[in-house]
């Protein structure tokens, strides 16, 4: 294992367990994952040539979100509420530039999606007594995991990857470790009776036994039988609670949902171009565009989309679309060209699609959770482009 790549793990388990924060105050006191962070990307910057990387889509829309982000200590609503944010997204800009020049090898990106699968599952196992109980208290884990259905959404985008390290194991026994705990990861999801989450996951199976599974009758089946069972467990207040999907206007959660999101378009209509600035939406909403009829002052947005737009205006939305228009067509043009060269080795031909899975909980469980300073999409699309890399190299190898 190289030291790179042993930094690289650390810095990702440090952040996930929020282990400076439940376990060791001293990491957070010593900023220990900071410096971590920036001293691996001074490493690999000074000893990688980054015009590859600075070409990439992904690159630029991730430089420019930074660049607005820390023009709302300029012109947003509240100045100071963008520090923080500017600090955040330059830390995970770091992590971006880290993974993609750490796992440009199968190896090591086997190795990452390891740590980042086995950290969430750890976090399942640790917060089990959460799941089905009432939604209050927050789950022991890093920041951005606390909440209920963030921490759903983090167990959503780790989930493919598993399935990925099952389909790709060349032992029977490792692939039904992988399946059994990834069946694990998924009843955890089930169990923080995020409906967000519920809905992602619904896609993310379909997903699989559209595009990954060889046995789909078998698999559309099984998950039949999967869902009827878990329905037959699960506690009444969960099934009430996913029964306001269609029935909205029943619950406050929902309806304050909506709020919300027309005060998030209220905002862009008012500051089409670069919105109210990046962390401010709570402080415009209980200032200025709360509803008298509204029972709350301060409220999240619960849209990585409306919080998008409400902040960095129509400008950050389209963004965010073309960054994940653009990951899912970089993926997809991969496994097209592993299908057209024949590739038999499923580590490969299959990495595009189970990231487009990953990419698939995340937006889908995006429309209704508003972690947009979250490490997700930069570790997704650190992924993506490394992946594409290793698949590219694979089918020159080949040809050559």
């Amino acid at each position: 294992m190289s030291f790179s790549l042993l930094v690289l793990s650390l810095i990702l388990i440090i952040d996930y367990t929020g282990a400076g924060y439940h376990y060791a105050p001293f990491l957070n006191k010593l900023s220990i994952t900071l410096i971590f962070s920036l001293l691996l990307f001074l490493y690999l910057i000074i000893k990688n040539d980054n015009k590859l990387l600075l070409e990439k889509l992904p690159t630029k829309i991730f430089i420019v979100l930074t660049l607005l982000t820390a023009g709302a200590m300029a012109y947003g609503f509240i100045k100071s509420n963008a520090i923080e944010h500017t600090k955040q997204l330059i830390g995970y800009c770091f992590l971006f530039v880290s993974i993609y020049y750490i796992t440009l090898n199968i190896n090591n990106f086997r190795f990452v999606v390891k740590v980042i699968f086995f950290v969430n599952l750890l976090l399942a196992l640790l917060n089990r007594g959460m799941y089905f109980a009432e939604r209050v208290g927050e789950y022991k884990a890093g920041y951005f995991l606390m909440d209920g259905n963030d921490f759903a959404w983090s167990l959503l985008i780790a989930l493919p990857l598993g399935i990925y390290l099952a389909v790709s194991s060349k032992s029977i026994t490792s692939k039904l470790i992988y399946y059994a705990c990834s069946a694990v990861m998924a009843l955890a999801v089930f169990g923080t009776q995020s409906r967000g989450a519920f809905i992602a996951l619904v896609a993310i199976f379909i997903f699989y036994g559209i595009k990954v599974s060889k046995r789909k009758v078998l698999f559309f089946g099984l998950m039949g039988v999967v869902a009827i069972s878990l329905i037959s467990i699960s506690p009444g207040s969960y099934l009430e609670r996913i029964k306001t999907i269609k029935d909205y206007k029943s619950d406050s959660s929902a309806m304050g949902r909506l709020n919300a999101w027309g005060a998030a378009l209220d905002m862009a209509v008012d500051n089409p171009v670069l919105g109210v600035g990046a962390g401010s939406f709570n402080s415009a909403y209980g200032r200025k565009y709360k509803k008298s009829s509204a029972p709350d002052k301060w409220i999240s947005v619960h849209s990585i989309y409306l919080k998008t737009l409400a902040e960095y205006g129509f400008t950050g939305l389209f963004l965010l679309v073309w960054l994940l228009r653009s990951l899912w067509k970089t993926n997809k043009n991969g496994y097209n060209s592993m299908v057209d060269n024949q590739e038999s080795d499923i580590s490969y031909s299959a990495l595009p699609l189970i990231l487009n899975a990953s990419l698939l909980g995340f937006a889908t469980a995006g429309v209704f959770l508003g972690g947009l300073g979250y490490p997700h999409i930069f570790v997704i699309a650190a992924l993506t482009l490394s992946a594409n890399s290793i698949v590219s190299d694979r089918m020159n190898r080949e040809v050559a």
